[in-house]
């Protein structure tokens, strides 16, 4: 069976024979290959290029975009500042935020979203037995990175109303950029919305679920894969999290596999390897940690795959043990 094959049957909640492993892997690859990141992510084939090598050195199941939460506020006015990987410098002012988010397909040729469209066309051409992913920031997550997080997260009890409005306008956006990346190649929509992490059960039930739903509805409705990716600790939201109907869940080291295979029987869980520990422990000690979260899910519905996206300068025969645990026993 093919690396592709494999992972495609796991995110159905299928049975392949073993143990799917993509870690998320993404400005490391500039790092492996002595490549600036600011060229990186300016560049939509060498993007691809850097990827697809990294990918096959380690020998994963899936090729992703890299995990830059700063293209789309970048898009919508936010200033990226270049410490090392981009970050939000000055974010857009929330008092015009509701005319800001309110440009419909102008969206698409902004910023340095064509490069990520590039890059996902250029992965699905150079990588054809492995999954093509991209990611899209969640509708809360990009309102807080384009508009200040701080700001943000105020509103859920300052003005719920004028947040939800947001939420529903800045979706809209995200699911023409989905829409557009699934055109371009991409089999796969991972969705980051770590944000969601900072709110209660209820406000994520009230602000959020319903945009989520329509969103993860919009990407299947064109025939990719799903998954939300929530990385922190999301331990309040797992069964929200799958009421959201993606194929999977991405999960992070606070969240038992076993727990959330058992609160969430009806999507696939992906993780929880922490990417601290990937970063900063021996390769036998990463091993360990793989191998253990391989024998918690006993070889059902279950990726091994990183908490996060893995830091820029993780060593490289750490990554190769995660991937090598993938083969572990399950429980």
């Amino acid at each position: 069976m093919m690396l592709k094959e494999c992972i495609v049957d796991t995110l159905k909640g299928g049975y392949c024979g073993g143990v799917s492993v993509a870690p998320l892997i993404g400005f490391h690859s500039a790092w492996l290959f002595n490549v600036s990141f600011r060229e990186a992510v300016s560049s939509g084939e060498l993007m691809a290029e850097l990827q697809v090598r990294a990918a096959k050195l380690y020998g994963v199941h899936a090729v992703f975009t890299y995990m830059d939460l700063t293209f789309e506020p970048e898009a919508l006015g936010a200033g990226v500042i270049w410490r090392d990987v981009p970050a939000i410098g000055e974010p857009a002012p929330l008092e015009r935020a509701l005319e800001i988010v309110d440009i419909g397909d102008e969206y698409l040729s902004r910023g340095r979203i064509p490069v990520f469209l590039r890059a996902v066309k250029s992965l699905s051409e150079r990588a054809t037995d492995l999954l093509t992913c991209a990611y899209v920031s969640g509708p809360l997550t990009l309102t807080a990175e384009t508009f200040g997080v701080k700001r943000v997260i105020k509103l859920v009890r300052a003005n719920p109303s004028l947040l939800k409005e947001l939420i529903e306008r800045t979706n809209r956006l995200t699911k023409l950029l989905a829409s557009e990346l699934v055109a371009s190649g991409a089999e796969c929509i991972m969705v980051l919305e770590p944000v969601g992490a900072l709110i209660s059960p209820r406000s994520f039930r009230q602000l959020l679920l319903p945009s989520l739903k329509d969103l993860i509805n919009s990407v299947k409705s064109r025939g990719a894969l799903s998954i939300l990716h929530i990385c922190g600790n999301a331990n309040h939201l797992v069964e929200l999290m799958a009421e959201c109907g993606p194929h999977a869940l991405s999960i992070d080291k606070f969240v038992d596999v076993a727990d959330a295979l058992r609160r969430a029987p009806n999507v696939a869980i992906m993780g929880n390897v922490g990417t601290g520990e990937v970063y900063a422990l021996s390769p036998n000690e990463v091993y360990e940690l793989g191998c253990g979260a391989v024998a918690k899910s006993k070889g059902r519905r279950f990726v091994l795959s990183t908490g996060c996206e893995v830091p820029p300068y993780t060593p490289p025969e750490n990554i190769k043990a995660l991937v090598k645990a993938a083969k572990c026993a399950p429980g």
